[in-house]
């Protein structure tokens, strides 16, 4: 098998994972608690992918193990972009209505999305642009997570422990963890201070 058709191929399942994510994230958004074991892992596991860290995560697990930055910004747009048609689709004929504003709104997070894929790439690299790179998806995390320390969330635990892995993962040298330390704060700080979360992403 040549190259480029396992290029392709790999595209295609990036797309599928994309379409099966989202079927998955609708269906489990459905479920309703009846108290089993079962439906109660369900219903974690439904609000753990209804939430936007999830999300980042797996956006920037996607584009730190691509082949080149390139192939990082498609790659992450396929995803996403399988996961919205997928997700909107099954939200149609579950319900027999789209929000048509909503899926505007997340359809140009979608394009943007190939962006930060490719940034996201270099977040492996040396130096302080690649620090930041890296920076920007742990604080944004950091920030979603802070607040277990008083509601005892599942969710926000998760986003802690998203964080931690894409530190321990992106950065591979020690002298670039500490980069990577300041600039989070930093990134934490003025997430925090100017309310970005709810400024760019309210009402979705």
């Amino acid at each position: 098998m040549s190259t480029k058709m396992k290029r392709t191929l790999f595209c295609i399942f990036v797309f599928a994972a994309g379409c099966g994510a989202g079927v998955l994230s609708k269906y489990l958004d459905t479920v309703a608690a009846d108290g089993t074991p079962v439906h109660d892992l369900m219903q974690i596991i439904g609000q753990l992918l209804s939430q936007l860290p999830f999300w980042v995560f797996a956006g920037c697990v996607i584009a730190y193990y691509s082949r080149t930055s390139k192939a990082a910004a498609l790659h992450v747009l396929l995803f996403f972009a399988g996961l919205l048609l997928s997700y909107y689709i099954y939200t149609g004929f579950l319900f027999g209505f789209l929000p048509v504003e909503q899926v505007l709104r997340w359809a140009v997070f979608g394009c943007c999305s190939a962006l930060a894929g490719y940034a996201v790439w270099y977040a492996g690299k040396k130096g302080w642009s690649p620090a930041l790179c890296a920076a920007v998806p742990i604080g944004y995390l950091i920030t979603e997570g802070y607040p277990v320390f008083y509601t005892h969330e599942i969710t926000n635990m998760a986003a802690l422990v998203m964080a931690v892995g894409l530190y321990v993962m992106m950065p591979r040298s020690k002298a670039q963890k500490l980069r990577v330390l300041p600039l989070t704060a930093l990134v934490v700080f003025i997430i925090l201070r100017f309310d970005l979360v709810a400024w760019l992403f309210g009402g979705l």
